[in-house]
C-alpha cells in the first residue's frame, strides 16, 4: 500500500510517498480497502509542526473512504 509520509517538519517538499506492506488486523480490527483520503487544513499543520503532540514521522490523509 502506498502512503505519505513526512519525516520531519517543513514545507511540502518533506512530503514522501513510500511502499508499506498491508497491515495484519488483530481480532479485534478490521484493514479497509481506501478507495479515496482526504489530506486537510489539519495535516498541513501536523506538518509544518504547530501541533507538538504529532508523532514523527507523520502519516497524513486519516480522512478515508473505501471498503
Amino acid at each position: 500500500m502506498r502512503v505519505i509520509t513526512a519525516p520531519g517538519f517543513g514545507p511540502p517538499g518533506v512530503l514522501r510517498i513510500e511502499e508499506r506492506p498491508i497491515p495484519r488486523p488483530q481480532a479485534d480490527e478490521v484493514v479497509v480497502e481506501v478507495r479515496a483520503a482526504g489530506v486537510n487544513l489539519m495535516d498541513s499543520y501536523l506538518r509544518r509542526g504547530m501541533h507538538p503532540s504529532a508523532p514523527l514521522p507523520l502519516v497524513l490523509g486519516s480522512r478515508v473512504r473505501g471498503w
